[in-house]
Order: C-alpha cells, then sequence, then structure tokens
C-alpha cells in the first residue's frame, strides 16, 4: 500500500512538454482560424517551439503575458502567416 501511495505521489509531478498531456508544461488552445494560445511554465522555450509547430510558415505574436503568481506561467496568442 506504500509504495502505491509513493507511485500516485511522484506521477504528480511528473511534467511534459506534450500540449495533449494533463501534466503538460505546454498547452496549446485552438482560437480559431489561424489563431492559438500557448501557456507553458519552465521556460519561454517551450512556448515558441510549440507556436513554430502550431504555424509552420510563421506566426506573429498577438500578445504575450507573464503570471509570476502561477509558476511564472507565459501565455502567448499567435496569429499563423
Amino acid at each position: 500500500m506504500r509504495l502505491i501511495l509513493i507511485l500516485v505521489f511522484l506521477t504528480g509531478c511528473i511534467s511534459t512538454n506534450d500540449p495533449n498531456a494533463t501534466l503538460s508544461a505546454v498547452r496549446v488552445y485552438d482560437m480559431g482560424p489561424n489563431q492559438f494560445m500557448v501557456t507553458c511554465v519552465d521556460s519561454a522555450g517551450y512556448c515558441a517551439e510549440q507556436a513554430r509547430l502550431s504555424c509552420p510558415s510563421g506566426f506573429d505574436v498577438v500578445s504575450n503575458e507573464v503570471n509570476a503568481a502561477d509558476y511564472g506561467r507565459m501565455t502567448m496568442i499567435v496569429r499563423c502567416k
């Protein structure tokens, strides 16, 4: 029983860069035609990389905010070219 509790606790500490994963460090939300909201923690590079994957022909940053109270979560809204 103790081992199961430890494994459950450690699973909650996992973070990934898969935007579809529940515990992801980066998330992508489709906001309509050619526009996405990308959120990330740990590194602004995660947001930029996901924006590049979402918009292979390039993108313009519509807005960019950092919330220090939410572990430095960055939120970018990008419009694909």
